[in-house]
């Protein structure tokens, strides 16, 4: 599936493993700004699996799968929001990732420790929605300063929230369980 946001585009693929959903994308930044990939959490490491991705039930067969700033929670306040560090993508460049996540899918983000296994009320997908957000480097108060994994960049703008942009690509995917969270989990 591809879907195009103005001059950067997204196409992504799953493939069911025996215990895990692999999704792989690829961005690719066909204009004149240099972007800024809001894919990584400093406490994960790049090959962590799931590490820094929002996992949510979107009702109707569908799972949301956002690399991006995920949403606050809903049952309480946070101190600092998780805004993931941005991976620099130059004009005419692509990001090439992959995601692996432990099957079951479960509802999963930064803000909320992981329910016990099979504590969730479970629903079948058969779509995943891949949502990616990123920043472009012109962005209205745009900074980027070097980050504490290599490669990474610690980002921001004057509304960072407000000038994510988002990509989606949505993937058919055979019958794939998905335990939803019973707790306050906030749901996009």
């Amino acid at each position: 599936m591809s879907e195009e946001l103005r001059d950067v585009t997204i196409s992504s693929s799953a493939e069911v493993l025996p215990d895990a959903l692999q999704i792989r994308y690829t961005v690719h930044n066909g204009g004149r700004d240099d972007i800024y990939l809001l894919d990584r959490l400093a406490a994960a490491p790049a090959d962590a699996h799931g590490a820094g991705v929002y996992v949510c039930w979107r009702g109707r067969s569908t799972v949301l799968v956002l690399r991006g700033i995920a949403p606050l929670p809903t049952n309480r306040d946070v101190k600092v929001r998780v805004v993931p560090l941005g991976t620099h993508v130059l004009p005419g460049q692509k990001a090439e990732r992959e995601l692996l996540l432990a099957l079951p899918l479960a509802e999963q983000g930064p803000y909320d420790p992981p329910q016990p296994p099979e504590s969730g009320a479970p629903d079948l997908a058969s779509h995943v929605v891949l949502r990616v957000q990123f920043l472009r480097g012109s962005a209205d108060g745009f900074v980027a300063e070097p980050g504490p994994v290599g490669g990474t960049f610690r980002v921001r703008a004057r509304n960072t929230v407000g000038q994510a942009e988002s990509l989606e690509s949505e993937i058919a995917v055979p019958p794939l369980r998905v335990l939803r969270r019973d707790d306050a989990f906030g749901r996009l």
